[in-house]
């Protein structure tokens, strides 16, 4: 990173990024609205495009996400705040990118759109190796309403729905998942190695509802990560998340047209 950080105790980074992680991935608001059979941890997720159906449960999620999008814009803030940085520190339009030269402006511009492809591909290549996986291993599925309730007619749905969260759910995880945890681990003097192995823990652990193939998330968390550690770039990694989310939804709208 391109900021000089004040030390911090690194027990204090775990500590910080635990109650984010807690707050922001755990399935906690399964616990305030509950679920669809009142006796799992499943999430609430439409299962029928009738709209007494539909719209009841996708409003909850919308409004969930809406919320944890500026929670986490308040956390972002708080953090360059505590760290004496500014906005643009952390990625988001880096100032050194604003120049008048022709030569360095494209410079930076190659640079954005050579990390958006690359992260891209990595999910593209995530989302390959978890269907290989399920493929393998149907059974390590489980019975996730995620992937499998309400037949065609309820991957229709959860597509709809997921079209608008594949915005906020981008910007929550890189930003989170990403900038504030290189930000807190490098403020603690933390190796390389142990952040990495943190992101890829962290981002399985909040996609575990595909089972086995959550695994496949290891790949995006080590790409996006090294990444970020190497040039600083936020902004085409949230892009990138973002253009992944909106293919596989308008896949799946499209694969259930057809059918």
């Amino acid at each position: 990173m391109r900021t000089q950080l004040k030390p911090i105790r690194p027990v204090l980074a775990y500590l910080v990024f635990t109650v984010i992680y807690v707050v922001f991935f755990l399935d906690w608001p399964t616990w305030v609205f509950g679920t669809d059979s009142g006796e799992t941890s499943e999430p609430l997720l439409p299962t029928s495009l009738n709209p007494a159906e539909f719209w009841p449960t996708t409003l909850v999620q919308w409004t969930f996400h809406l919320v944890a999008s500026l929670l986490t814009l308040a956390v972002v803030a708080l953090v360059v705040w505590r760290r004496r940085m500014r906005l643009s520190d952390i990625g988001i339009r880096p100032r050194w990118t604003r120049t008048s030269n022709p030569t360095k402006r494209r410079h930076w511009r190659r640079q954005a759109r050579h990390v958006f492809w690359l992260v891209f591909v990595s999910y593209l290549v995530a989302s390959v190796l978890r269907a290989v996986i399920l493929f393998l291993a149907p059974d390590s599925l489980g019975a996730s309403p995620v992937l499998e309730a309400g037949g065609v007619e309820g991957q229709v749905a959860r597509a709809v729905m997921t079209l608008p969260i594949s915005l906020t759910t981008s910007w929550l995880e890189e930003a989170l998942n990403v900038a504030v945890l290189v930000i807190l681990f490098a403020a603690a003097g933390r190796v390389p190695a142990e952040v990495y192995t943190v992101a890829v823990a962290a981002k399985i652990g909040y996609h575990l509802y595909f089972g086995l193939g959550g695994l496949a998330v290891a790949l995006p968390a080590l790409v996006c990560v090294w990444a970020y550690r190497r040039t600083g770039r936020l902004t085409p990694i949230i892009l990138a998340h973002t253009a992944h989310n909106l293919l596989g939804s308008s896949l799946m709208l499209l694969a259930a047209a057809a059918i």
